[in-house]
């Protein structure tokens, strides 16, 4: 059994703290763009629903395939599984605020487990920390007294409180996500209108989980990711929802636009 860290927005950590979230969708990068093989592998026909990659017409699982090109995926330039597999566990890396509970922040065992710092967690409060002084906060804007918050990525192994116990990992087109797939994803329908039954009762009509989930995956994807080389920023991607792959420029830089890409979708139980 492994365990690896996985960053989730504070939206996606409610949910998955309300039992409302059990699966995440991940890009894969790089993609297989415009190949049709790579070393003799078609790599155009991924396909799993069923916990095994079909290429063409060979029939290996995941594992397979990772055991052999273990610098690829399907021998086209991967840079390998993340999420591990099967029975693997993942921690969950998430908005923060560490508070000196007696602690001295300049100490060198500051922020370390034992050390006497509390930690605060962004999904908790929206508008800061409530209730407590902000000028006993590591992480404070003295000017507006709100907490600055350390982000999800900074966040120590000792600090995260939401272990999660991978159940599968699977890959798939973004869009072939199912309505009760999305609905795993933990996204919330808005209303799009209601509806009179002959009682006189009205009932909101909501719309589906899969128009909600495109919604929330944009929210995360569609806006342009800075690409450095050499420490500088020398493009940008987007990973949209909708298909296709347009170039484009932003801040005069190009900006690739990549839709309904691979992704791996982990499939997971919270045990803590």
């Amino acid at each position: 059994m492994k365990e690896r860290p996985i960053l989730f927005n504070s939206e996606m950590v409610r949910a998955v703290l309300e039992g409302r979230k059990t699966q995440t969708r991940r890009v894969i990068k790089p993609q297989p763009f415009n190949r049709t093989t790579c070393y003799g592998v078609d790599c155009t026909e991924w396909l799993s629903k069923n916990g095994k990659v079909i290429i063409s017409s060979l029939n290996h699982t995941f594992r397979d395939f990772e055991k052999a090109f273990p610098e690829t995926v399907l021998g086209c330039n991967w840079n390998g599984n993340r999420y591990g597999k099967a029975g693997d566990e993942l921690w969950v890396r998430e908005g923060h605020s560490f508070h000196p509970l007696g602690g001295d922040p300049g100490s060198p065992t500051y922020g370390k487990p034992g050390s006497g710092i509390g930690v605060y967690y962004k999904v908790e409060d929206k508008n800061g920390i409530a209730g407590m002084n902000c000028n006993d906060f590591d992480w404070c804007d003295l000017k507006t007294k709100r907490t600055n918050w350390r982000p999800s990525i900074h966040m120590p192994r000792w600090a995260s409180r939401i272990q999660l116990r991978v159940k599968d990992v699977r890959v798939e087109r973004v869009q072939d996500i199912t309505n009760e797939d999305a609905l795993d994803e933990g996204v919330k329908c808005e209303c799009i209108g209601s509806m009179q039954h002959p009682t006189g009762d009205y009932e909101d009509i909501l719309e589906e989980p899969k128009v909600a989930f495109e919604r929330l995956w944009d929210s995360i994807n569609s806006s342009p990711n800075p690409i450095k080389s050499g420490g500088v920023i020398a493009r940008y991607e987007s990973y949209p929802w909708a298909a296709g792959n347009h170039l484009v420029e932003h801040r005069g830089l190009p900006w690739s636009i990549y839709g309904n890409l691979w992704v791996f979708v982990v499939e997971f139980e919270r045990i803590v």
